[in-house]
């Protein structure tokens, strides 16, 4: 009996390549009372009548140090979302999703039973076609592959394994 070293080979699907965000400077203009800006844009407005830079100036340096008071800025990072790989989702799909999420607004703004009903109708809508685009994506994958048993049985590994998971390669020792 033959007792060769049994190697395998661990392989990962190469993960989408997501650029790094950039940091960026936000103010926080929510929280601002109408009265505290009228004070602080009077009050930096006479302290730079007597300057002398152009009125321009003077404005852009009044707006300036009262967004740095009332607001100040902060560095913050955007988030990014990561959407899995999902070959199935294409513009029609996006489409749909647009419309539900139109329908979900309105009737977040005035929540009656009609919106309700256009907002449930709209979801059912959404879902069957998702349903529908994922059957088919599926079907023409695996019927693609019928005439040769590796490709298929590769197409359905391939569909059925999460996005990451370790890939074992077949044995050098059994070859």
């Amino acid at each position: 009996m033959d007792h060769a070293l049994l190697t395998f080979k661990f392989l990962s699907r190469q993960q989408p390549i997501i650029p790094i965000p950039q940091k960026i400077l936000t103010r926080s203009w929510r929280n601002i009372e109408a009265e505290p800006l009228k004070v602080t844009l009077t009050h930096n407005w006479n302290d730079l009548k007597a300057s002398t830079l152009s009125p321009l100036a003077r404005f852009n340096l009044g707006i300036k140090q009262a967004m740095d008071s009332l607001a100040p800025a902060r560095i913050s990072v955007p988030r990014t979302r990561k959407k899995p790989n999902q070959p199935w989702f294409y513009q029609a799909l996006k489409l749909l999703q647009r419309k539900y999420r139109q329908k979900e607004r309105c009737w977040k703004l005035s929540p009656r039973e009609a919106e309700r009903v256009e907002l449930k109708l709209a979801l059912n809508i959404y879902k069957e076609a998702c349903r529908a685009a994922k059957s088919d994506y599926f079907t023409r994958k695996i019927s693609e592959a019928a005439n040769s048993s590796r490709e298929l049985f590769r197409n359905v590994n391939d569909l059925t394994t999460p996005l990451g998971t370790p890939k074992v390669e077949n044995s050098s020792a059994i070859k």
